[in-house]
């Protein structure tokens, strides 16, 4: 029988291993936006920044929030870490449910 028993220690390294691929899933996210005309335009045109909302693009803030304070050695909850694993997540299926949508309009429009 195994009698090992977790730590806050250990807890908090799998948050924070849950948040790496939250934010990885994000960025992989992201960068299939980069290819969104307003996106383009912008970057090589000097156009106006596209709002977010527009083309999908999910904010990391909450993950680089995180691993500031980490680098400063302050304490990091693991609510803090939950916290941030929600809000981004919620964020990119939000964007998601936007494409869907959008998709839908453009298929019956068509």
């Amino acid at each position: 029988m195994n009698t090992s028993t977790l730590t806050a220690a250990d807890l908090l390294t799998a948050a924070l291993a849950d948040l790496e691929r939250a934010t990885s899933d994000v960025i992989a996210h992201n960068s299939a936006r980069m290819q969104h005309s307003f996106i383009r335009r912008w970057l090589t045109e000097g156009g106006a920044e596209p709002a977010d909302k527009i083309v999908g693009i999910v904010s990391t803030a909450p993950a680089v929030r995180i691993q500031r304070a980490l680098q400063r050695q302050e304490p990091v909850s693991i609510a803090d870490v939950s916290n941030a694993i929600a809000t981004m997540l919620s964020g990119l299926a939000r964007a998601l449910r936007r494409e869907r949508a959008a998709g839908q309009v453009q298929r019956r429009a068509a």
